[in-house]
């Protein structure tokens, strides 16, 4: 097992009711200063029912009438502490402060190296039993952890994966073990523009929630 955790994505999420996707594009991106002018774009979409923008940096903004979801996926040269993305969901927010915004996620993803994940969740987190026998072994196993965070809840689950990689040379399956988690806050007023802001600007507090589950429920280093 490779103790150290590698995070993957980072994503900030705002549910409302009335979300405009037509208006999604890089140069309303770039001329209300939501993103940097020199974020070159290599996707864009734009419906009346969705529409997305992803840019070189692997950055993607996605909007649909009822969802916006502000992607960062990391590569080996990002750092998750250096992520432009919730700066962007607040200047988002900001020029669209009359919208029905109801709840907003931050979401933190990543991984760590385990020869066989299944086993390890089965042995960390559940007891042998009848219930894993010869007669009905499990196949694979999930587990799902609650959390209360201040006013939010934090869902944290942990799941084996076999992620597709370059090794040695060639195409293999890395085995890892995968922690997603959620932190969801309800946003009650209306319009709610500044509940939202708010939350979002509490996501480097939410990184420490969460690295403090790494290492207490995964024994993780991070």
């Amino acid at each position: 097992m490779e103790n150290k955790f590698k995070f993957s994505r980072f994503s900030v999420v705002v549910v409302a009711k009335d979300h405009n996707p037509s208006i999604l594009n890089p140069d309303f991106l770039k001329i209300n200063q939501i993103v940097p002018g020199d974020f070159e774009s290599t996707e864009t979409i734009v419906t009346p029912q969705v529409s997305l923008v992803k840019f070189k940096n692997n950055i993607t903004i996605t909007v649909e009438s009822r969802k916006l979801q502000i992607v960062d996926d990391l590569d080996g040269n990002k750092r998750l502490e250096e992520s432009l993305i919730a700066d962007m969901a607040i200047k988002y927010i900001k020029k669209l402060p009359h919208v029905n915004y109801q709840s907003v996620g931050i979401n933190f993803i990543g991984h760590i190296r385990i020869n066989d994940p299944g086993k390890w969740i089965k042995s960390r987190f559940l007891r042998e039993g009848e219930w894993d026998s010869e007669a009905h072994a499990v196949e694979k196993a999930e587990v799902k952890l609650f959390y209360k965070i201040n006013k939010a809840i934090c869902t944290l689950t942990i799941e084996e994966m076999g992620l597709t990689q370059n090794l040695d040379g060639g195409n293999g399956i890395l085995s890892v073990v995968v922690a997603n988690s959620n932190y969801h806050n309800e946003i009650s007023l209306y319009p709610g523009d500044d509940a939202v802001v708010e939350v979002i600007k509490t996501w480097k507090n939410l990184l420490d929630n969460f690295k403090g589950l790494l290492k207490d429920v995964l024994k993780a280093e991070v």
